[in-house]
């Protein structure tokens, strides 16, 4: 079943002006080191919008650097929802298509990139979130 997460996200985005840098780089690095076998995964010299820790080169966390929202695949979940501040949402496969955004939203959070890649915005992964939104 394909979930409408646009007010989830909006939520997340509304709490931007208490969010910093800091926070999320000091999250993201106690997020990796508590999970056993994460590993960082962030570009912060290329402009990434996106932090998140691997397993194996899987993705298991997305983290947006710009508001405190985060993906996380099932398994991981209670790593994060020990952080009262985060806006979680749930994954079971990063690149399932389980969630959908609405158009204009999608097409302004990502810059015009919603609309490459024959992205569709009623069936989305994850990884397509991230892809369309990475930079």
């Amino acid at each position: 079943m394909i979930r409408d997460i646009t007010n989830e996200i909006n939520s997340a985005f509304s709490c931007s002006l208490i969010w910093d840098r800091d926070k999320f780089f000091t999250y993201l690095n106690q997020l990796s080191h508590s999970i056993q076998g994460g590993i960082l995964d962030w570009d912060e010299y290329a402009g990434e919008n996106w932090g998140r820790v691997l397993i194996q080169e899987e993705p298991i966390i997305y983290f947006y650097r710009n508001s405190p929202l985060v993906f996380v695949q099932e398994q991981f979940r209670d790593a994060v929802l020990k952080y009262s501040d985060l806006h979680c949402i749930v994954f079971s496969n990063p690149d399932e298509e389980s969630y959908s955004l609405d158009a204009k939203f999608f097409e302004q959070w990502s810059k015009g990139g919603s609309k490459t890649g024959g992205l569709k915005n009623n069936s989305l992964s994850v990884s397509d979130i991230w892809w369309a939104t990475v930079l």
